[in-house]
């Protein structure tokens, strides 16, 4: 059986989120890129303001992947603005604990309907597949800060 085209199409997009996601979670910025005081940096990690990250091996530079990166110029900034250690480690909580992907977006129902309206061969593709659709969804989970950085 041949694939049908809107399932080429939606392979092809499902290759290119895999890309960014494996691209975001890739540790290749060095720490140095950070440009944070390396003492405020070490003083974060100690009161745990920053993204917990496999340890490191002694003897190796110590290498960040996207979300990390984004998460400490966010303490950077939040720093900046006056933000206490008590009210980062609130938002790191809220900033990192998983959800669902409905949680986040909404009922799979409501995300077809929007879509149908802008764009009718859409909304009937995925109205043809909304079984598996919910099934594929139900089983995700992610945190706030890769879902923006998703749709970003």
């Amino acid at each position: 059986m041949k694939p049908s085209s809107e399932n080429k199409q939606l392979f092809i997009e499902g290759m290119k989120v895999k890309f960014k996601v494996d691209q975001a979670n890739a540790r290749v910025i060095p720490r140095a890129k950070l440009d944070i005081v390396y003492s405020n940096f070490i003083n974060w990690k100690r009161e745990n303001l920053l993204i917990h990250s496999p340890k490191e091996e002694k003897g190796k530079w110590k290498k960040f992947n996207t979300f990390e990166y984004l998460w400490v110029k966010i303490v950077s900034a939040l720093r900046q603005y006056g933000f206490s250690h008590a009210e980062i480690i609130d938002y790191k909580k809220e900033f990192t604990e998983n959800y669902s992907v409905s949680e986040l977006v909404g009922s799979i129902d409501e995300i077809i309907e929007i879509l149908t309206e802008k764009q009718p061969e859409a909304g009937e593709f995925f109205n043809k597949n909304k079984t598996l659709i919910k099934e594929l969804v139900a089983e995700l989970k992610v945190s706030m800060l890769e879902f923006l950085f998703y749709l970003a």
